[in-house]
């Protein structure tokens, strides 16, 4: 983790799951809202490793209307850096892209209220890009989401598009098996009203689907609700001609989580791994990317 923020203010906040609550939801998947005129909030990087995490580029996504503050970003110094206004620019509807004159690894951003008719300000979330060349990779979780809630978060998908994706990687499913044996009859409806609605606003994308691999219910059950869900979705993927990689199968399949835990990959509540156990998953999916590319090329140029 080498991104914090922190606020003195207040902001009322929605996750992603929590449908019934009036905020929408857009692409980090939780909402802050401040009704504070002079509200702050503070993002701060930490350099790790060798690697010097300063940005110099912000996209900041947010609800534009007459309503909305205006917003100040200001550098650890207090040096006005940039501003964002609720107007409409370079046809960015929710969402705004500023250049910094220089890099920082800390940014506070307080809102302004210059007209008597701007209430409020809704963050939906930041991208943070310091223009280098190189793979730009977003992650975006929401705790407890499953197909259904993101098939109904609108704004969601219209931001997706503003970051003009290559590839989608979609790993959902977890917290619909932890419910078994219940099963969402309409799982399969709501897959592919997701799938349906990012591939509408992100035609030229490409998407790979995830299975899950094995875990346990109540931290030591076996659970029989991920075979059925890795099932439910490689038959919908394998029916829409979807690319997926089956974590299962390649995390050892049936009954997996035993060697998982033995190894300490696996986190004592049996479903989330250790950082040691998501290491060696992005290992794996990185492989099996670039074994699948180097195929291709083989084919392509023999």
């Amino acid at each position: 983790m080498n991104i914090y923020s922190s606020t003195p203010s207040l902001w009322e906040s929605k996750r992603i799951i929590f449908t019934d609550h009036a905020l929408p939801i857009g692409i980090g998947a939780m909402t802050l809202k401040t009704v504070q005129p002079h509200a702050k909030i503070s993002i701060r990087t930490i350099n790790q490793n060798g690697l010097n995490y300063a940005f110099n580029k912000v996209t900041l996504f947010y609800q534009k209307d007459s309503s909305s503050f205006n917003m100040a970003l200001r550098d650890s110094a207090q040096q006005d850096l940039a501003f964002a206004g609720s107007f409409i620019w370079n046809g960015l509807p929710n969402a705004l892209t500023v250049l910094l004159p220089y890099p920082v690894n800390t940014l506070e951003l307080q809102c302004l209220a210059p007209l008597p008719n701007q209430n409020q300000f809704t963050l939906f979330g930041l991208s943070l890009e310091n223009q280098k060349p190189g793979v730009l990779y977003h992650s975006v979780g929401g705790n407890g989401a499953k197909f259904r809630h993101y098939a109904v978060a609108n704004q969601f998908f219209s931001q997706t598009s503003l970051l003009l994706p290559d590839l989608i990687v979609i790993s959902l499913g977890t917290n619909e098996a932890i419910e078994y044996p219940y099963l969402d009859p309409q799982f399969e409806d709501h897959l592919n009203k997701f799938s349906e609605k990012l591939k509408r606003h992100n035609p030229q994308t490409r998407f790979i689907f995830t299975t899950t691999a094995d875990f346990y219910k109540k931290r030591t059950r076996r659970n029989p609700g991920i075979e059925m869900v890795r099932r439910k979705i490689i038959e919908t993927c394998e029916k829409n001609g979807w690319a997926y990689w089956d974590l299962y199968e390649v995390a050892g399949g049936k009954h997996a989580a035993d060697h998982w835990k033995k190894g300490k990959l696996l986190q004592s509540d049996g479903v989330h791994f250790t950082k040691a156990g998501y290491t060696l998953q992005g290992s794996l999916f990185f492989a099996a990317i670039i074994k699948a590319y180097n195929e291709y090329v083989q084919y392509r140029h023999p």
